[in-house]
């Protein structure tokens, strides 16, 4: 017989699972709002789904919906189907696309999900706003007569028609579209207008493409002076899969990291970028300048 300790293992999903179980009632619905809107939908959904137990605000969003009795996909499974969820999160982009929308449901979105909703939604139409604690779209919600007004100070402002990228996209502050193409800003460092990435977090990208002939994605870099970074520096993932192969180029003002355009993202409209900077690299600050699509 063999006896082996698996606690490293499953004891810190134990502890989260422990802490969300111990969660305050509605803690993040406490606006009278999510009451009446809960009256009204039989559904609340959460995208995008992640095979995780960091799964966006899963344990507020199912604690909720149980307690008002409506339905959900926000819940935790220790074994999770991976290619189900990523068809999940496909379906809804291609709800997204074609309007063909779940009647009943009210859609939490995490702010990766910023750029493409604000292309696709119909602002006559359709609710996107910051609804007490989440980024929350209600199609057709023109139709809903009963569901509560939404202040105008929680509509997300950002116009859905000039949302689109030009061929040139800078990333400082004279960008107005700035937070929705760095997915809500979150990971991203911002000192003085300018964006960086920092070590050891995570941080997203979400671009519309500008052109159906575009092939590359091209993000341009810079270091300070007299440093240069190795192509290793960076863990990268398209779309949601990690790439390999993907060299950064030095030129002589900039570093280059040349993205390819996948024939998923050029049949959404839109790519998603990941980029980290792992925790055994070095502390200099990797400035993002600006990107171009060719």
């Amino acid at each position: 017989m063999q006896i082996f300790d698996t606690s490293a293992g499953w004891w810190p999903i134990h502890q989260r699972l422990k802490k969300d179980s111990a969660t305050k009632d509605d803690s993040k619905f406490s606006n009278e709002i999510w009451n009446d809107l809960a009256t009204q939908y039989g559904k609340i959904k959460s995208y995008p789904l992640k095979n995780s137990i960091f799964q966006y605000n899963w344990e507020h969003i199912a604690r909720f919906a149980s307690n008002k009795q409506i339905a959900t996909n926000s819940v935790y499974l220790a074994r999770i189907d991976e290619n189900k969820v990523s068809q999940s999160n496909q379906n809804f982009i291609e709800a997204l696309k074609t309007r063909n929308f779940d009647k009943d449901a009210i859609y939490i979105l995490d702010d990766s999900l910023l750029v493409p909703a604000l292309m696709y939604m119909r602002p006559q139409e359709d609710l996107l706003a910051i609804i007490p604690n989440f980024l929350t779209f209600i199609p057709n919600k023109n139709l809903c007569n009963a569901c509560p007004k939404i202040p105008k100070e929680w509509l997300v402002s950002y116009s859905p028609s000039k949302i689109r990228a030009s061929n040139y996209i800078s990333f400082d502050s004279s960008n107005p579209y700035l937070i929705p193409l760095l997915a809500g800003g979150h990971g991203w460092e911002r000192q003085d207008g300018l964006v960086f990435i920092p070590r050891n977090k995570e941080v997203k990208l979400v671009m519309p493409i500008g052109d159906a002939s575009d092939r590359f994605l091209d993000l341009n870099f810079e270091y300070p002076k007299g440093e240069k970074i190795k192509p290793s520096s960076l863990d990268i993932s398209i779309d949601g899969k990690s790439w390999q192969g993907i060299h950064l180029i030095n030129s002589t003002d900039t570093v280059i990291l040349p993205i390819p355009i996948s024939e998923l993202s050029m049949k959404d409209g839109f790519i998603s970028v990941s980029l980290k900077k792992p925790e055994n690299q070095d502390a200099i600050k990797l400035r993002l300048v600006f990107a171009k699509f060719r």
